[in-house]
């Protein structure tokens, strides 16, 4: 008579040890495994971004130019293929963090009559903004952390007005 219930006392602890020893290896293992290891880079991580200001271009709309906290370092505009608006292309910095940044920079566009479509916060901490005018025009601006700075917030925006 008593075998039994020793038996089944036996195994009862068995199992809470099993039970442990599973929680504590998935939970080391997630820990030290997954995260570290399948870490996401910052999305601006490996795109050049030049120090110095620059001007904006001749062509470039009044109502795209950024608030002056926000330093142009590069350029560009055109045509895609096959298409009849043009698009433009600026790299900036920020001396702030990428959160101040998205703030001010909603705030410009929602001015200047622009929707904010969607905000999505990045795993690194930075964003992305879709916005668009009019029904017509529309852009995407992804704001992150300077991966070299923390001080500093690295931007590009692609805008068809």
């Amino acid at each position: 008579m008593l075998k039994k219930p020793i038996i089944i006392i036996l195994i009862l602890v068995i199992l809470v040890i099993v039970i442990f020893i599973a929680f504590w290896g998935y939970r080391h293992y997630s820990e030290n495994q997954i995260s570290s290891k399948y870490k996401l880079p910052h999305p601006l991580g490996n795109v050049t971004f030049p120090s110095e200001k620059i001007q904006y271009p001749s062509d470039w709309p009044n109502e795209l130019k950024f608030p002056k906290d926000f330093m142009l370092v590069d350029s560009t505009s055109g045509l895609l293929p096959g298409a009849s608006t043009k698009g433009f292309s600026a790299k900036l910095r920020y001396k702030g963090i990428p959160f101040e940044a998205e703030k001010i920079i909603s705030s410009f566009f929602k001015d200047n009559k622009w929707s904010i479509v969607e905000t999505d916060k990045l795993d690194s901490g930075g964003f992305s903004l879709l916005i668009q005018h009019n029904n017509k025009g529309n852009g995407i601006i992804v704001i992150d952390a300077d991966p070299n700075n923390s001080l500093q917030t690295i931007i590009i925006a692609t805008i068809f007005p």
